[in-house]
Protein backbone atom coordinates (compact mmCIF):
# COMPACT_ATOMS: atom_id res chain seq x y z
CA UNK A 1 0.00 0.00 0.00
CA UNK A 2 1.55 2.94 -1.10
CA UNK A 3 0.39 6.66 0.48
CA UNK A 4 1.14 9.84 -0.84
CA UNK A 5 0.28 13.58 1.25
CA UNK A 6 1.05 16.72 -0.36
CA UNK A 7 3.05 18.40 2.51
CA UNK A 8 1.19 21.91 1.31
CA UNK A 9 -2.27 20.45 2.60
CA UNK A 10 -1.21 19.06 5.77
CA UNK A 11 -2.93 19.99 8.87
CA UNK A 12 -2.96 18.82 12.36
CA UNK A 13 -5.91 17.76 11.36
CA UNK A 14 -4.57 15.50 8.76
CA UNK A 15 -1.89 13.56 10.63
CA UNK A 16 -4.15 11.68 13.44
CA UNK A 17 -5.89 10.64 10.17
CA UNK A 18 -2.75 9.23 8.27
CA UNK A 19 -1.91 7.83 11.71
CA UNK A 20 -4.90 6.00 11.42
CA UNK A 21 -4.52 4.60 8.59
CA UNK A 22 -1.19 4.01 8.81
CA UNK A 23 -1.83 1.98 11.78
CA UNK A 24 -4.97 0.19 10.34
CA UNK A 25 -2.42 -0.83 7.04
CA UNK A 26 -0.62 -4.10 6.86
CA UNK A 27 1.73 -3.11 4.43
CA UNK A 28 2.33 0.87 3.20
CA UNK A 29 4.83 3.16 2.00
CA UNK A 30 4.21 7.28 2.94
CA UNK A 31 5.18 9.36 0.65
CA UNK A 32 5.34 13.06 1.37
CA UNK A 33 5.41 15.49 -1.53
CA UNK A 34 6.38 19.58 -1.15
CA UNK A 35 4.22 22.35 -2.77
CA UNK A 36 6.73 21.82 -6.14
CA UNK A 37 5.20 18.36 -6.98
CA UNK A 38 8.67 17.02 -6.37
CA UNK A 39 9.38 14.26 -3.57
CA UNK A 40 10.31 16.26 0.08
CA UNK A 41 11.00 13.26 1.64
CA UNK A 42 9.79 9.58 2.10
CA UNK A 43 9.23 7.62 4.74
CA UNK A 44 9.11 4.19 4.04
CA UNK A 45 7.00 2.20 7.07
CA UNK A 46 6.00 -1.19 6.79
CA UNK A 47 4.01 -3.18 9.15
CA UNK A 48 5.05 -7.38 10.29
CA UNK A 49 1.77 -8.64 9.43
CA UNK A 50 2.68 -11.78 11.50
CA UNK A 51 3.20 -9.70 14.86
CA UNK A 52 -0.30 -8.18 13.65
CA UNK A 53 -2.02 -11.66 13.46
CA UNK A 54 -0.19 -13.18 16.78
CA UNK A 55 -2.09 -10.30 18.61
CA UNK A 56 -5.35 -11.01 17.24
CA UNK A 57 -5.41 -14.43 17.87
CA UNK A 58 -3.60 -13.49 21.59
CA UNK A 59 -7.26 -10.80 22.43
CA UNK A 60 -9.71 -13.77 21.13
CA UNK A 61 -11.62 -15.21 24.01
CA UNK A 62 -11.34 -18.61 23.43
CA UNK A 63 -7.26 -18.79 23.49
CA UNK A 64 -7.35 -16.02 26.40
CA UNK A 65 -9.87 -18.54 28.50
CA UNK A 66 -7.18 -21.53 27.84
CA UNK A 67 -3.69 -19.18 28.50
CA UNK A 68 -6.06 -17.69 31.74
CA UNK A 69 -6.22 -21.46 32.62
CA UNK A 70 -2.87 -22.85 31.00
CA UNK A 71 -2.20 -26.47 33.38
CA UNK A 72 -5.89 -27.34 33.95
CA UNK A 73 -6.44 -27.36 30.43
CA UNK A 74 -2.97 -29.52 29.66
CA UNK A 75 -4.18 -31.75 32.69
CA UNK A 76 -7.98 -32.00 30.89
CA UNK A 77 -5.69 -32.62 27.17
CA UNK A 78 -3.97 -35.77 29.15
CA UNK A 79 -6.44 -37.30 31.20
CA UNK A 80 -8.47 -37.36 27.68
CA UNK A 81 -6.10 -39.04 25.65
CA UNK A 82 -5.06 -41.31 28.66
CA UNK A 83 -8.96 -42.45 28.61
CA UNK A 84 -8.80 -42.33 24.69
CA UNK A 85 -5.72 -45.17 24.96
CA UNK A 86 -7.00 -47.16 27.77
CA UNK A 87 -4.52 -46.01 30.51
CA UNK A 88 -6.98 -46.52 33.00
CA UNK A 89 -8.95 -49.91 31.57
CA UNK A 90 -8.55 -52.40 34.53
CA UNK A 91 -5.59 -54.98 33.56
CA UNK A 92 -3.71 -55.17 36.95
CA UNK A 93 -5.03 -57.30 40.12
CA UNK A 94 -2.76 -57.75 43.25
CA UNK A 95 -4.78 -61.03 45.35
CA UNK A 96 -3.82 -61.59 49.00
CA UNK A 97 -5.09 -63.34 52.08
CA UNK A 98 -5.89 -61.60 55.15
CA UNK A 99 -2.52 -61.78 56.42
CA UNK A 100 -0.72 -60.63 53.13
CA UNK A 101 -0.05 -64.07 52.14
CA UNK A 102 -0.36 -66.01 48.73
CA UNK A 103 -3.43 -68.16 48.10
CA UNK A 104 -3.04 -71.74 46.90
CA UNK A 105 -2.56 -71.76 43.28
CA UNK A 106 -5.61 -73.71 42.50
CA UNK A 107 -8.05 -70.77 43.93
CA UNK A 108 -5.85 -68.12 42.65
CA UNK A 109 -6.48 -68.72 39.14
CA UNK A 110 -9.84 -69.50 39.75
CA UNK A 111 -10.38 -65.83 41.10
CA UNK A 112 -8.56 -64.79 38.39
CA UNK A 113 -10.36 -65.80 35.72
CA UNK A 114 -13.69 -64.61 37.09
CA UNK A 115 -11.93 -61.23 36.97
CA UNK A 116 -10.44 -61.63 33.64
CA UNK A 117 -13.71 -62.29 32.57
CA UNK A 118 -15.99 -60.08 33.87
CA UNK A 119 -13.77 -56.91 35.22
CA UNK A 120 -10.71 -56.89 32.92
CA UNK A 121 -11.26 -54.17 30.54
CA UNK A 122 -13.91 -51.89 32.12
CA UNK A 123 -13.15 -48.57 32.71
CA UNK A 124 -11.19 -47.56 36.48
CA UNK A 125 -13.82 -45.06 37.04
CA UNK A 126 -17.11 -47.03 36.38
CA UNK A 127 -15.78 -50.26 38.44
CA UNK A 128 -16.77 -49.59 42.10
CA UNK A 129 -15.25 -51.37 44.61
CA UNK A 130 -18.40 -53.10 46.68
CA UNK A 131 -19.69 -54.57 43.96
CA UNK A 132 -16.33 -56.61 42.78
CA UNK A 133 -16.72 -58.00 46.80
CA UNK A 134 -20.36 -58.71 46.23
CA UNK A 135 -19.40 -60.51 42.84
CA UNK A 136 -16.69 -62.38 44.46
CA UNK A 137 -18.73 -63.67 47.43
CA UNK A 138 -21.40 -64.72 44.98
CA UNK A 139 -19.77 -66.58 42.29
CA UNK A 140 -17.02 -68.07 44.05
CA UNK A 141 -17.62 -70.66 46.38
CA UNK A 142 -14.83 -70.65 48.20
CA UNK A 143 -14.55 -67.23 49.19
CA UNK A 144 -16.28 -66.21 52.42
CA UNK A 145 -15.40 -62.43 52.06
CA UNK A 146 -13.43 -59.90 50.00
CA UNK A 147 -12.38 -56.82 50.75
CA UNK A 148 -11.03 -54.23 47.43
CA UNK A 149 -9.18 -51.36 46.72
CA UNK A 150 -8.69 -49.52 43.65
CA UNK A 151 -5.00 -47.82 42.61
CA UNK A 152 -4.69 -45.81 39.85
CA UNK A 153 -4.44 -46.12 37.25
CA UNK A 154 -5.40 -49.87 36.53
CA UNK A 155 -4.85 -52.33 39.50
CA UNK A 156 -7.13 -53.93 41.98
CA UNK A 157 -5.58 -55.22 45.37
CA UNK A 158 -7.73 -57.31 46.53
CA UNK A 159 -7.92 -59.38 50.05
CA UNK A 160 -9.70 -62.82 50.03
CA UNK A 161 -10.95 -64.34 53.09
CA UNK A 162 -11.34 -67.96 51.86
CA UNK A 163 -13.60 -71.12 53.55
CA UNK A 164 -11.44 -73.74 55.03
CA UNK A 165 -12.36 -77.36 53.53
CA UNK A 166 -12.45 -79.63 56.17
CA UNK A 167 -15.30 -82.18 54.68
CA UNK A 168 -16.72 -84.58 52.92
CA UNK A 169 -20.54 -85.10 52.70
CA UNK A 170 -22.61 -87.87 51.25
CA UNK A 171 -25.91 -86.79 51.03
CA UNK A 172 -29.09 -89.02 49.58
CA UNK A 173 -26.51 -91.84 48.79
CA UNK A 174 -25.38 -89.95 45.57
CA UNK A 175 -24.45 -86.34 46.33
CA UNK A 176 -21.09 -86.17 47.33
CA UNK A 177 -19.19 -83.02 47.87
CA UNK A 178 -16.39 -80.83 49.32
CA UNK A 179 -17.40 -78.53 52.29
CA UNK A 180 -16.22 -76.33 54.92
CA UNK A 181 -16.43 -76.64 58.74
CA UNK A 182 -19.42 -74.15 58.13
CA UNK A 183 -20.98 -76.64 56.30
CA UNK A 184 -20.84 -74.46 52.93
CA UNK A 185 -20.81 -75.82 49.78
CA UNK A 186 -17.25 -75.44 48.00
CA UNK A 187 -17.76 -78.23 44.91
CA UNK A 188 -18.93 -81.70 43.93
CA UNK A 189 -16.65 -84.09 44.24
CA UNK A 190 -17.21 -88.08 42.36
CA UNK A 191 -18.83 -86.72 39.54
CA UNK A 192 -18.12 -89.10 37.22
CA UNK A 193 -18.16 -92.35 39.53
CA UNK A 194 -20.29 -95.10 39.79
CA UNK A 195 -20.48 -95.75 43.00
CA UNK A 196 -20.81 -92.30 45.28
CA UNK A 197 -20.12 -93.67 48.74
CA UNK A 198 -16.87 -95.51 48.39
CA UNK A 199 -15.46 -92.95 45.80
CA UNK A 200 -16.65 -90.26 48.71
CA UNK A 201 -14.75 -92.17 51.53
CA UNK A 202 -11.56 -92.67 49.41
CA UNK A 203 -11.77 -88.87 49.09
CA UNK A 204 -11.97 -88.10 52.81
CA UNK A 205 -9.03 -90.18 53.33
CA UNK A 206 -7.07 -89.38 50.76
CA UNK A 207 -7.05 -85.30 51.69
CA UNK A 208 -7.70 -85.78 55.82
CA UNK A 209 -11.41 -84.71 54.96
CA UNK A 210 -13.72 -85.51 57.43
CA UNK A 211 -16.04 -87.70 56.30
CA UNK A 212 -20.29 -86.90 56.94
CA UNK A 213 -23.40 -89.03 55.96
CA UNK A 214 -26.92 -88.52 56.19
CA UNK A 215 -30.41 -88.94 54.43
CA UNK A 216 -31.83 -86.54 56.72
CA UNK A 217 -30.53 -83.38 55.68
CA UNK A 218 -29.57 -81.70 52.65
CA UNK A 219 -28.00 -78.26 51.18
CA UNK A 220 -29.98 -75.08 51.72
CA UNK A 221 -29.46 -71.62 50.26
CA UNK A 222 -28.27 -69.30 52.44
CA UNK A 223 -27.67 -66.45 50.53
CA UNK A 224 -25.02 -64.54 48.45
CA UNK A 225 -25.27 -67.40 45.54
CA UNK A 226 -23.93 -70.32 48.55
CA UNK A 227 -25.84 -73.19 49.34
CA UNK A 228 -25.05 -74.99 52.77
CA UNK A 229 -25.62 -77.71 54.95
CA UNK A 230 -27.43 -75.99 58.05
CA UNK A 231 -26.79 -78.61 60.19
CA UNK A 232 -23.44 -77.78 60.11
CA UNK A 233 -24.03 -74.70 62.87
CA UNK A 234 -24.75 -77.23 65.42
CA UNK A 235 -22.57 -80.10 64.51
CA UNK A 236 -19.35 -77.37 64.09
CA UNK A 237 -19.87 -76.77 68.39
CA UNK A 238 -19.06 -80.13 68.53
CA UNK A 239 -16.11 -80.67 66.45
CA UNK A 240 -14.70 -77.73 68.17
CA UNK A 241 -15.10 -79.04 71.62
CA UNK A 242 -13.70 -82.50 70.96
CA UNK A 243 -10.92 -81.07 69.29
CA UNK A 244 -9.74 -78.77 71.97
CA UNK A 245 -9.09 -82.25 73.77
CA UNK A 246 -6.88 -83.19 71.23
CA UNK A 247 -9.45 -85.59 69.78
CA UNK A 248 -9.28 -85.60 65.52
CA UNK A 249 -13.04 -86.20 63.94
CA UNK A 250 -12.78 -88.32 61.26
CA UNK A 251 -16.30 -89.23 60.71
CA UNK A 252 -19.62 -87.69 61.10
CA UNK A 253 -23.29 -89.23 60.84
CA UNK A 254 -26.90 -88.12 61.17
CA UNK A 255 -29.36 -90.50 61.45
CA UNK A 256 -32.91 -90.14 63.72
CA UNK A 257 -32.07 -87.29 65.15
CA UNK A 258 -28.62 -88.83 66.71
CA UNK A 259 -25.33 -86.94 66.19
CA UNK A 260 -22.17 -89.64 65.95
CA UNK A 261 -19.40 -88.36 66.07
CA UNK A 262 -16.28 -90.85 65.86
CA UNK A 263 -12.34 -89.48 65.60
CA UNK A 264 -9.23 -91.11 64.06
CA UNK A 265 -9.39 -94.07 67.18
CA UNK A 266 -12.57 -95.25 66.28
CA UNK A 267 -14.03 -93.70 70.11
CA UNK A 268 -17.82 -91.95 69.53
CA UNK A 269 -19.23 -89.13 70.58
CA UNK A 270 -23.23 -89.07 71.07
CA UNK A 271 -25.13 -85.91 71.20
CA UNK A 272 -28.81 -85.71 70.38
CA UNK A 273 -30.56 -82.74 67.88
CA UNK A 274 -32.50 -81.21 70.36
CA UNK A 275 -33.38 -77.36 72.22
CA UNK A 276 -30.72 -78.52 74.56
CA UNK A 277 -27.70 -78.90 72.54
CA UNK A 278 -25.53 -76.82 74.59
CA UNK A 279 -26.54 -78.16 77.87
CA UNK A 280 -25.43 -81.11 76.45
CA UNK A 281 -21.93 -79.45 74.81
CA UNK A 282 -21.56 -78.36 78.56
CA UNK A 283 -21.94 -82.42 79.92
CA UNK A 284 -18.93 -83.42 77.54
CA UNK A 285 -16.97 -80.62 78.78
CA UNK A 286 -17.13 -81.73 82.31
CA UNK A 287 -17.14 -85.43 81.39
CA UNK A 288 -14.28 -84.76 78.83
CA UNK A 289 -12.27 -83.05 82.28
CA UNK A 290 -12.77 -86.04 84.18
CA UNK A 291 -11.20 -88.44 81.75
CA UNK A 292 -8.25 -86.45 81.00
CA UNK A 293 -7.43 -86.16 85.07
CA UNK A 294 -8.23 -89.64 85.57
CA UNK A 295 -6.74 -91.01 82.57
CA UNK A 296 -10.01 -93.33 82.20
CA UNK A 297 -10.34 -95.27 78.80
CA UNK A 298 -13.49 -95.06 76.81
CA UNK A 299 -14.80 -95.90 73.55
CA UNK A 300 -18.33 -94.14 73.50
CA UNK A 301 -19.22 -90.96 75.18
CA UNK A 302 -22.90 -90.25 75.02
CA UNK A 303 -24.31 -87.25 76.91
CA UNK A 304 -27.79 -87.07 75.39
CA UNK A 305 -28.69 -87.84 79.44
CA UNK A 306 -28.21 -85.80 82.38
CA UNK A 307 -25.70 -87.97 83.72
CA UNK A 308 -23.45 -88.92 80.56
CA UNK A 309 -22.67 -92.83 79.77
CA UNK A 310 -19.03 -93.42 79.06
CA UNK A 311 -18.47 -97.10 77.83
CA UNK A 312 -14.94 -98.82 77.19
Amino acid sequence: MVIFVNMSVITNNIIPQVIYLISNANNYVVILINMKGNTDKEIVLKSNSNKWFKEKLSRFKPIVFLKKRLALTIFSSLFIFSLIFGLWDISKYSLLDLQGKSHNEQITNEILQFLEDNISGKNFFSVYSWEVEKELVRNIPFVKSATVSKLPPNKLNILIELYEDRIVSLIDKDNCSLLSLEGVFLKELCSDSTDKGTCCKEESKKNNYIFFQSEEVGLSNVGNGKRALMVMETVKKAILLIESFDNDVSEIYINDGLIDLVDDKGRLYRFELSDNFDIQLARFYVTMQKVKEESIQYSIIDVRFERPVLRN
